[in-house]
Order: C-alpha cells, then structure tokens, then sequence
C-alpha cells in the first residue's frame, strides 16, 4: 500500500514538475531581418559599459508585449524603436553584473532560476521573451553578428 502510494506521488511530482519548464516557440513572432550586438562604453569612468542588442524587423505585431532579452548570462528589458527602414528591437545591457534589475517586472511564476535553458546559450544566441494574448513565451535568435563598437564622448 505504501509502495503505490509513493508511486502515485513520485508520478505526480514528475507530471508537474515537466509542465513548469519554460519551452521556447519554434515560429519567430515576427519577420527579423538582422540581429546585432554592439559593444558601447561611456565618455565618462561614471557611465559605464556594456553592449547594445538590435534585432531589425519589418513591421511590429501590434499584440505583441516584447519583455526581456537574454544574452551572454544577462538580462535587459526589450525597447520598440522605429527606424526609417521598420522597426527595431533593442535591449541595452549595462555591465553585467547591474543588468538584472534592470529587467522589466516579470510575472510571480517566473525568476531568473525557472528560466533554465539560457544556461545553454552560445555567444551568438539570444532568448527573446514576449507576451501575447495574456501568455509569456520565449523564442530564441541565434547567428547574431558583432557590429562596430560604439564610443560615447
């Protein structure tokens, strides 16, 4: 009787433990034409450094809410930019070590720990997590190409 009651339990836990993995949507939410990172550093000691990720896209899925990007063990906050050939995705990540609160407010079921598979990323990958109809979900880019460096004065 013990036996299959920890059975039953060892079963459950399984079940729900492999539902709270994070899984990554195969079609891209939008049409990306590029993705880029560039590394920036500051005219003064007291602005910092860090590095500036673009993703070029056509147009802008209205419903779409874009969150956070993941990149290189970091977190920034995702901004829609328009520029005059379409839009672009940007997230600024400032020294990585303060980067993480910068990230925008993410829902109670979700920490930086639940998020596993960004452990796994190569340098050129990224992990984009975006809402839609009330749901977060995550997309990974990959083949993300290093630009010029940019030096503010």
């Amino acid at each position: 009787m013990k036996t299959s009651i920890y059975y039953i339990l060892s079963l459950g836990l399984l079940i729900v433990s492999c539902s709270a993995q994070k899984k990554l949507v195969k079609d891209a939410p939008a049409d990306f034409s590029e993705a880029v990172f560039k590394e920036w550093y500051g005219g003064r000691e007291d602005s910092g450094v860090g590095f500036l990720l673009e993703l070029s896209m056509v147009e802008n899925d209205q419903s779409i809410v874009w969150e956070n990007a993941f990149f290189r063990g970091g977190m920034a906050p995702i901004e829609v930019k328009e520029k005059n050939n379409g839009m672009v995705l940007v997230a600024k990540f400032i020294n990585q070590a303060k980067n993480q609160s910068n990230a925008k407010d993410t829902p109670e079921t979700e920490s930086n720990e639940d998020i596993d598979f960004t452990s796994g990323l190569g340098d050129t990958e990224a992990i984009l997590s975006f809402s839609k109809e009330g749901k977060t979900k995550y997309f990974k880019v990959t083949d993300i190409k290093q630009g010029k460096p940019l030096i503010y004065r």
